[in-house]
């Protein structure tokens, strides 16, 4: 099913309808109105093509400084006392990119503002003073356009907060309406996803969130010519001012983490001879050699962090260290490189699995076999059997065929 942004003048309505969901039978603790049923199967179209690209390219083309919000800033401010942890560095960039047209927001966090735009035409509709205090954000001074519809479904501080919250940190709550929008909302839904699109799935008439979930972060400049490759920009951005290794939106990944992904050698290098921190890490504390690891970056690369003293033995959040990475992932190349480092072949994992039983339970058959070479010990035990057990367990008849034949 398809529907289209009101601007271009079609819209297609769906035989579904929302259904109130009470506070016993959902996570927030108080009735919400549920939109999964209307929108789940829906999508948003252009008839424009100007309007379609421009939906999605944000992020590749575009880290959103260029809005023009002198459309707000004649706006008399709304009073707001909004607060948002954020990364030690947040550059001026993009806080939330959409993805796909059933986006309709891009957040921008731009010289002491955080600006709130369509994402379909760029037009800046809201945007908000923003002062650090400390490690946190404080959005201080609002000011939101009528064409912006927020303050048609509540508090137009409320529905800017839950902006924020669910775009930029990505957070599923329920949108803050009042009891005239409710009740709109259930005779009309797809007025609520005309303007917030599928970040929308429910509705509740009171609105108290939780802390929020993690800090905000911007996806800069910095990250945006790593992106294209372009070291000399990187270079002469740090020259400018700007940090070498911010957080980015994408899980905490720092630059260098993404320059690992993209498997750039040269730009791993310049990002090191910059200062970027070889041991930096993202949410799940994974680490700039493990990341290379799982993403195969190339030697080269992986034993650049090394010079830089990247710590070989690191392990992430669960207990993986870039042994299991590789086990996990079947990067049998990368198994005797490790092991040389000094790395323990049958060191465990926080829950007790060593890498050979990882690679055992995934069927990656040739880390199996590296690992076994490397005189992994096939009879260990661990929560889940020993790793001819967890292969049969998990139906993989190839590596289940190859630890019998080794007993």
């Amino acid at each position: 099913m398809t529907h289209d942004d009101p601007a271009s003048g079609r819209e297609q309505p769906s035989p579904a309808v929302p259904v109130w969901v009470d506070a016993t039978a959902n996570r927030f603790g108080m009735p919400v109105l549920d939109f999964t049923p209307v929108f789940a199967e829906l999508t948003s179209a252009s008839t424009n093509p100007e309007v379609a690209a421009r939906a999605v390219s944000w992020g590749r083309t575009s880290i959103g400084l260029e809005l023009d919000a002198a459309a707000v800033e004649s706006l008399a401010p709304i009073a707001c006392d909004l607060r948002y942890p954020a990364a030690r560095v947040l550059p001026d960039g993009l806080l939330f990119t959409p993805g796909a047209m059933e986006e309709k927001w891009v957040l921008v966090h731009r010289a002491g503002e955080v600006l709130a735009a369509r994402s379909w035409t760029g037009a800046v509709l809201a945007s908000a003073r923003a002062r650090r205090e400390g490690d946190l954000l404080v959005l201080h001074a609002l000011r939101v356009s009528e064409e912006a519809n927020l303050a048609s479904f509540g508090d137009a501080v409320e529905v800017f907060d839950w902006l924020v919250r669910s775009h930029a940190l990505g957070e599923l709550l329920p949108l803050p309406v009042s009891e005239e929008a409710a009740a709109s909302l259930e005779r009309a839904p797809l007025a609520g996803f005309s303007v917030f699109g599928s970040r929308l799935v429910c509705a509740a008439r009171r609105w108290a969130p939780p802390p929020p979930s993690r800090p905000l972060r911007a996806d800069g400049a910095v990250l945006m010519a790593v992106r294209r490759g372009d070291a000399q920009a990187v270079r002469d951005l740090v020259a400018g001012g700007e940090a070498v290794d911010p957080p980015t939106t994408f899980a905490g990944y720092t630059p260098l983490a993404i320059a690992l992904v993209r498997g750039d050698v040269a730009m791993v290098r310049t990002l090191l001879d910059l200062g970027a921190d070889p041991g930096a890490r993202d949410d799940r504390g994974n680490f700039p050699l493990g990341i290379g690891v799982v993403h195969g970056a190339p030697r080269e690369a992986l034993e650049a962090l090394l010079a830089r003293r990247a710590d070989p033995r690191a392990v992430n959040a669960d207990g993986y260290g870039a042994l299991h990475a590789a086990a996990e992932v079947g990067n049998a190349g990368a198994i005797p490189w490790l092991l040389g480092l000094g790395l323990e072949v049958d060191a465990r994992t926080g829950r007790g699995h060593t890498a050979l039983q990882i690679a055992a339970a995934l069927g990656r058959l040739d880390a199996v076999k590296a690992l076994v070479e490397a005189g992994a010990d096939v009879r260990a035990g661990s929560p889940n059997g020993t790793a001819l057990e967890i292969a049969r367990e998990e139906g993989k008849g190839e590596v289940a065929a190859f630890l019998a034949g080794g007993e």
